[in-house]
């Protein structure tokens, strides 16, 4: 009994041990005028205030989807190798829609791939960004073969995926100096040439790093800067990215072979987005702010 009276008394000394600190008494609340368009919670950091919110658009998570097959289960006589968010995706002969789906699932990309079968000469392959965003829009390129266009997925030249100031930014890649061939987990990737401001500068990708990349085109003299950089992937591991800036303004680049598309500085065409990777924007007492999540956290202190 003595022991069983000793336990409960440290039990209330314990809990009465947590009326020692102020923050037991700084009570917080927080409340939203209209829960249809936003809810609130506050923690212990937050401070006294009041804020007229308004909303323009959401954060979308980028989708897009192949031109119609004949079923998800036969073989579409389709081989290759193509690239989906830095990921390499190797097809066969005989892999269906559902394979290929689930190949690309299998590699943790980013990206989910499914299908959608309407039937007869109706069936689909989608493929959705995990996160939304505009930053997180589905990198996709042939390396080798051509199953990515031939699927649907993508059409035409490439443009510019993700611009920055002056130039553009690849895909986040592990690290700077394995080959680009290792860092895909591709096969039989060789030499390709680009050609930036009209000067062609000649890659490898089955040899070539980030960084090899990043010397030849600064050797080529082209009226550009590259620099690989450190970034944070959405899981916070620090990633590598290359950036290519101009001397005086956005410079212009071919990528006859995919090379630049395979690093995801160039994209094809989306041949249908079923929907467009979008941030959300917003206005905190008429500051205009933008966020690539519908989750905020940063915009009020403690709230």
């Amino acid at each position: 009994l003595y022991q069983q009276f000793a336990s409960q008394v440290s039990a209330v000394l314990q809990a009465a041990g947590g009326l020692n600190s102020l923050d037991a008494f700084k009570l917080v609340s927080s409340s939203s005028s209209d829960s249809t368009v936003a809810t609130v919670s506050s923690g212990s950091g937050a401070g006294a205030g009041a804020y007229a919110l308004s909303v323009t658009k959401l954060a979308q998570a980028h989708k897009i989807s192949s031109s119609a097959q004949i079923d998800t289960t036969s073989a579409l006589s389709l081989s290759g190798q193509f690239v989906v968010n830095g990921k390499n995706v190797g097809v066969a002969a005989t892999d269906s829609l559902t394979s290929i789906a689930s190949k690309i699932n299998s590699l943790g990309a980013g990206v989910v791939a499914s299908v959608i079968d309407g039937g007869s000469g109706s069936a689909y392959l989608t493929l959705g960004a995990s996160a939304t965003g505009a930053q997180s829009k589905v990198q996709i390129a042939d390396l080798t073969g051509t199953v990515a266009s031939g699927l649907g997925l993508v059409s035409g030249s490439g443009s510019i995926r993700e611009a920055i100031t002056n130039g553009a930014t690849s895909a986040m890649f592990a690290n700077a100096t394995d080959s680009i061939q290792t860092l895909l987990g591709a096969s039989g990737l060789g030499a390709a040439s680009v050609t930036i401001n009209g000067t062609a500068v000649a890659i490898d990708l089955s040899s070539d790093s980030l960084q090899g990349i990043a010397d030849k085109i600064n050797a080529a003299s082209a009226g550009v800067t590259a620099s690989v950089r450190n970034v944070k992937d959405p899981s916070g591991n620090t990633r590598v990215k290359l950036d290519l800036v101009g001397a005086s303004g956005t410079p212009t680049l071919v990528d006859g072979q995919n090379a630049l598309g395979a690093l995801g500085i160039l994209q094809s065409s989306y041949t249908r987005e079923l929907v467009t990777a979008q941030d959300a924007a917003y206005t905190l007492d008429s500051i205009s702010l933008t966020s690539s999540t519908n989750t905020i956290s940063s915009a009020i202190p403690g709230a």
